[in-house]
């Protein structure tokens, strides 16, 4: 295998909570919450800093912080 010239990333875990409720089969109502805990890490895909202005340039950029969201859905029948 070739190596990789990057540096590896150290490892991480995050809690994600999801759920869903259907209270009619054409409405689905769906809550998420992502990174529960708000935990600082370091993702190896979310690349590097190119903007001097905005952190240390070359370094890694940081993985996504807590995020929160509500969907409904409702889907209109074709028949």
């Amino acid at each position: 295998s070739r190596a990789n010239r990057f540096e590896g990333t150290p490892g991480h875990s995050l809690t994600h909570l999801y759920a869903s409720y259907a209270p009619y089969s054409a409405l689905r109502l769906d809550l998420g919450v992502e990174n529960l805990f708000d935990k600082r890490h370091l993702d190896p895909l979310s690349g590097f800093n190119r903007n001097r202005a905005a952190g240390e340039f070359g370094q890694r950029l940081p993985g996504r912080g807590r995020n929160a969201f509500v969907r409904l859905r409702y889907r209109i029948s074709s028949h």
